[in-house]
């Protein structure tokens, strides 16, 4: 069993996107929706018109959990399912129909683009890692941060999940609700005072049939629980499942 707390979350849908907003969504738990970009403020106008929406998502959640003076000294994971499959199908079908290929549409379509554009706006030099694992994305991407947490037990790890509708060629893949999100975590080990701690464990998933139905990103049910006040949720994964529990307020 492992013990981390949340000092700080950023969370950005289409049409959910202050606390306030996070928090009533969280009340009955729907799909966000798939269209909508954030602003992205931050970044000069003529880099950012370079950005896909994904890279937006996920830095928009960035810089919105990290405090400005931790910015240029957190480490990152950048987990996402379907990365810039986007990109990497329209690099494809540019190929496919021998048109020529965008130099900025290459060089942002490799998965570890958003840790390379944060690193890059942030002024970050420090330790990233960059996380795909299926339906399993968000538990990798936490055990990943809770990993560096453990080389880093001084400074929290920013985690980030960002993902969106992957390609039409790959729909008969689509195995979870589809929907835009991104959701930001500052992980710390262990309970800290002042922050909500939570256990994680991997345990034996129940023996009824499993359940085929499409659930939402796993991401978004741990942010729908942990906004929440039931005490437990528990995530498939394969023939187990991952047991996360509230540790008691101080």
């Amino acid at each position: 069993m492992i013990t981390f707390s949340v000092r700080g979350w950023s969370a950005w849908a289409p049409g959910i996107q202050s606390s306030d907003d996070w928090l009533r969504w969280a009340d009955s738990p729907v799909a966000p929706g798939l269209e909508g970009t954030p602003e992205l403020k931050f970044i000069p106008a003529m880099v950012r018109r370079r950005f896909s929406r994904l890279s937006k998502l996920a830095l928009q959640v960035a810089f919105d959990a990290t405090p400005p003076e931790q910015l240029a000294d957190v480490s990152t994971v950048f987990a996402s399912r379907h990365g810039e499959s986007n990109a990497c199908v329209g690099l494809l079908t540019d190929i496919a129909r021998q048109a020529p290929l965008s130099p900025t549409a290459f060089s942002h379509s490799v998965h570890n683009t958003q840790a390379g554009l944060f690193s890059i706006a942030a002024n970050n030099g420090r330790i990233s890692s960059s996380i795909a694992a299926g339906k399993d994305t968000f538990c990798a991407g936490l055990i990943e941060t809770l990993g560096i947490c453990e080389r880093e037990p001084a400074r929290p790890t920013l985690l980030v999940i960002a993902d969106e509708l992957p390609p039409e060629i790959f729909g008969e893949f689509q195995d979870e609700i589809p929907c835009s999100y991104a959701l930001a975590l500052m992980i710390e080990p262990g309970s800290v005072r002042g922050a909500q701690a939570f256990r994680m464990e991997l345990c034996a998933a129940p023996l009824a049939p499993a359940d085929t139905t499409p659930r939402l990103p796993q991401a978004l049910e741990f942010l729908a629980w942990m906004l929440g006040d039931t005490r437990s949720l528990e995530l498939p994964h394969g023939k187990r499942s991952r047991r996360f529990e509230r540790e008691p307020a101080d």
